[in-house]
């Protein structure tokens, strides 16, 4: 078992990490690596799938974390999609090769309900494809809920799952490989 400020660690280490990976080149010759300007927005499940978007965060500096999640489209399908912004989870649950990540005991359930009788696929989306799981995780950290199932959207997402029903697209810089 991992201690939470080594957790915390690895955590700050992660984001800076992909800080890194997603800041433009200093190297002038490396023109490989390029933003663009693109739209994005949440993107529903196809006919007969479930979509999970989940999301967590911390705050630096002060030990706090936490996640949300919502379900989207369930009708009793065993078809599941469950998309998140940590590219780096993602790989993990798709290739499963062995780390020593904090919340392995997480991520090893996470990935035990995954085999279970159901269709799954895992997807990486950004921020603005994932803003009601955000929203979530933000508001776990800024209150003492403990494990919250909702039954009901509460009122302070009601505007982004509207946005999202509708559409609603959001610029971002994403990076992307020069041919």
């Amino acid at each position: 078992m991992f201690s939470l400020d080594y957790k915390l660690s690895w955590l700050k280490s992660q984001i800076q990490e992909i800080a890194t990976a997603l800041r433009p080149s200093l190297n002038p010759s490396d023109q490989s690596l390029v933003s663009v300007p693109c739209y994005l927005k949440w993107e529903p499940p196809l006919k007969g799938w479930v979509i999970l978007n989940t999301d967590g965060c911390c705050k630096l500096g002060s030990q706090m974390a936490g996640g949300g999640g919502v379900l989207r489209n369930m009708h009793g399908y065993r078809q599941l999609v469950v998309a998140m912004d940590s590219d780096v989870i993602v790989k993990w649950l798709l290739d499963g090769k062995e780390s020593r990540m904090p919340s392995m005991n997480l991520l090893y359930a996470c990935k035990k309900l995954l085999s279970h009788q159901w269709k799954t696929r895992v997807i990486h989306g950004y921020r603005e494809q994932n803003r009601v799981a955000d929203h979530l995780a933000s508001a776990a950290i800024q209150q003492d809920w403990g494990l919250q199932i909702l039954n009901t959207p509460p009122p302070s997402i009601q505007q982004i799952l509207w946005e999202d029903e509708n559409g609603v697209r959001f610029r971002r810089r994403v990076p992307v490989v020069r041919a």
